[in-house]
């Protein structure tokens, strides 16, 4: 408990230095060098809830094979993945807290990444008896990419 107390830490440390870089002032956030996307590019972010029915939680090993086997082959191009610390209150009013991967994929929008995407989620909802997951997409409006 005590390590997540200190991730949580320094995730709003990190937070707070991202908003501190806009200048109050002039209303305009920083020069940054940027490519600016185009408008169909997307960031996906899939949460994928660790804690299974019944009380068990997925292993790291399971998470691994999940990913060479599932995600891997689905985002070749590349993905990040993390762990946080959620919670969600059900419509009955508990609340639920959970550790959470969070996988990440900025892409062109593109009708066969929206099917990797269900795919995905439906490969892990049936591997890990219906596990919790969010499915996150937002247009992207400027990106850096930097590769060989």
């Amino acid at each position: 408990m005590k390590r997540r107390i200190v991730q949580m830490a320094w995730m709003v440390l990190a937070l707070s230095l991202v908003v501190g870089a806009y200048d109050q002032t002039c209303r305009a956030a920083p020069v940054i060098a940027a490519v600016t996307a185009p408008a169909e590019w997307v960031k996906t972010e899939i949460y994928f809830g660790r804690d299974l029915p019944g009380g068990q939680e997925i292993s790291r090993w399971a998470w691994a094979d999940f990913m060479d086997k599932v995600l891997a082959r689905h985002f070749p191009k590349g993905l990040t993945v993390y762990e946080a610390y959620g919670q969600m209150q059900h419509a009955n009013g508990r609340i639920e807290r959970q550790s959470t991967w969070v996988v990440a994929v900025v892409h062109p929008k593109d009708p066969a990444i929206d099917k990797a995407i269900r795919e995905s989620i439906d490969a892990f909802r049936k591997q890990f008896n219906k596990a919790q997951v969010v499915h996150v997409s937002a247009p992207v409006i400027s990106a850096q990419f930097y590769a060989d």
